[in-house]
């Protein structure tokens, strides 16, 4: 009974420690399939330059270029993956029990844009859905109500729809610009719907809801 005693607390010890962990701690740990420009040798010494000072941080990976780190903080960090890609990070805290969330966003500059997707994973990687946490925009979040072009109109010829999404603090913000991908008679016609103001999300401690 004692030795299951000692056992049961050194397991909540060691979650309560993971969940302490700041998230240069989360990045050591990231899955290949999530950052596989880097192998962990290369993202550790990339964090001990920027803790040294050197900030952006810049290593080779394994693309024959560069990835930067440049910012990195206990709970959020941006780094170009690329010339071309991104990845941020933002740590969360859930209100209910306070593990921690990763929400990740990666982003990539194409035909002209931003194309961004967003994931979430607990503090030991697993793979959360993302409904869960994040409800995706679809096209009626960036129709501007006109009497020109419906909605339907709209969602039909804004595809693909390529979003791009941001994390400031609490908030995400996703934004598009078909004017950038799409052609240009295409764009001309549903113009007159299309809104570029950002749809935003914040962090209530449980999941993000729209603002």
């Amino acid at each position: 009974m004692r030795k299951a005693i000692i056992s049961l607390f050194l397991a909540l010890a060691s979650i309560v420690g993971l969940n302490a962990q700041n998230l240069a701690f989360y990045l050591e740990l990231i899955p290949e399939a999530q950052l596989p420009h880097l192998k962990t040798d290369l993202i550790k010494g990339m964090v001990g330059l920027y803790e040294l000072g050197q900030r952006p941080a810049q290593v080779p990976n394994l693309l024959n270029g560069v990835c930067v780190l440049d910012t990195l903080s206990d709970s959020y960090l941006s780094m170009h993956t690329s010339k071309v890609s991104t990845l941020s990070i933002k740590m969360l805290k859930h209100k209910a029990d306070s593990t921690s969330i990763l929400a990740v966003v990666k982003s990539v500059k194409a035909v002209g844009t931003t194309d961004s997707s967003i994931s979430f994973f607990t503090n030991t990687w697993s793979k959360i859905a993302t409904e869960k946490y994040f409800d995706l925009p679809t096209a009626q979040n960036f129709y501007r109500v006109n009497d020109k072009v419906s909605l339907d109109e709209f969602s039909k010829y804004c595809i693909p729809l390529i979003i791009e999404y941001k994390i400031d603090g609490d908030t995400i913000s996703a934004t598009i610009d078909p004017e950038k991908y799409l052609p240009e008679e295409v764009y001309k016609q549903i113009s007159p719907a299309v809104s570029k103001e950002a749809v935003r999300y914040v962090w209530d401690g449980n999941r993000y809801v729209k603002n």
